[in-house]
């Protein structure tokens, strides 16, 4: 889950990054649904439904937070096919809305996304 790291990170000390870059992030794993398995590793890290512990996971919620002259350039990428396309697709939705600037690349095949990079 590196791409959401990287964005993760890169929202949350903005004042510290230029540009953020995140391929394949899975931006909304932090938004599960408030009824979905508490129990498993992966959501604890995140927190319960609701709680300031899992707000400051989210990067659309610290997205929200960063004043606009203030977010890093944002380059974001996934393959078409990406079993996270959906997530991509809604977080660049979520820049277009704030009118964040951002360059956003689709590729096809998802393996494809690699020799886009050089």
């Amino acid at each position: 889950m590196g791409g959401w790291g990287a964005m993760l990170l890169g929202l949350k000390h903005h004042q510290l990054f230029g540009t953020v870059g995140a391929l394949s992030a899975p931006y909304l794993i932090s938004r599960q649904s408030p009824n979905m398995d508490m129990s498993s590793r992966e959501q604890q890290t995140f927190g319960k439904p609701g709680s300031p512990e899992r707000l400051e996971r989210d990067p659309s919620t610290l997205l929200a937070a960063i004043p606009l002259a203030s977010v890093p350039v944002l380059y974001l990428a996934s393959g078409n096919q990406d079993i996270f396309v959906i997530d991509n697709r809604r977080f660049v939705e979520r820049l277009t809305e704030r009118k964040i600037a951002y360059e956003y690349r689709e590729v096809s095949p998802a393996w494809a996304l690699l020799g886009s990079m050089g």
